[in-house]
């Protein structure tokens, strides 16, 4: 994104469920707005170089596109992330495949979907001291108003996060980290 542009708006809604067989299970729900095109903000957020993805998010260890393509006008990536430990919380990594595609392009709407699932691959091996965060379903959608020049982002998440956060500090962690992330992308 070549202009630095500080409007955002943001939106946090969290629940925890307790799984016999996963432990806790977080869902959230977030929505935010920014001043770009769907483009701008996924392929930035998703293709950056590891310089400014630590810029942007100091949590963030490594961030890696291990793989991607386009099949059928659906762009998939493989990536793997970790992220430092933080406070009385260790660290955390994720392995997992994104999909991306435009489902709308019309007078007054252009439409984009993002669905994100957790993998596991021998290649890629739990780090002993990282906690594996386990993505069992994420989807966000990217909606953007030509008339007025905004994005409507849509993220709805349902991951084992593996990380001793009670209700009480959940949301407000999802907000804080999520403020200051959309705040250094846009």
């Amino acid at each position: 994104m070549d202009e630095k542009k500080t409007d955002f708006s943001i939106g946090v809604y969290a629940t925890i469920e307790k799984s016999p067989t996963l432990g806790s299970v977080h869902t959230y729900y977030i929505t935010w707005t920014v001043p770009c095109t769907p483009e701008e903000f996924f392929y930035f957020n998703t293709f950056q170089d590891k310089e400014t993805r630590k810029k942007i998010d100091s949590s963030c260890e490594i961030f890696d596109v291990l793989a991607a393509w386009k099949q059928d006008e659906i762009i998939f990536s493989l990536v793997y992330l970790r992220m430092a430990k933080f406070m009385i919380i260790s660290g955390k990594e994720s392995f997992y495949l994104k999909a991306m595609k435009k489902v709308q392009d019309d007078e007054h709407v252009l439409k984009w979907v993002e669905v994100n699932i957790s993998l596991e691959h021998p290649s890629i091996p739990h780090k002993d001291d990282y906690k594996r965060i386990n993505i069992l379903k994420s989807g966000l959608t990217y909606t953007y108003d030509k008339r007025n020049g905004t994005t409507i982002v849509e993220n709805y998440s349902h991951v084992v996060p593996q990380v001793p956060v009670g209700m009480l500090l959940l949301k407000p962690v999802l907000a804080s980290y999520y403020k200051s992330y959309i705040k250094s992308t846009v």
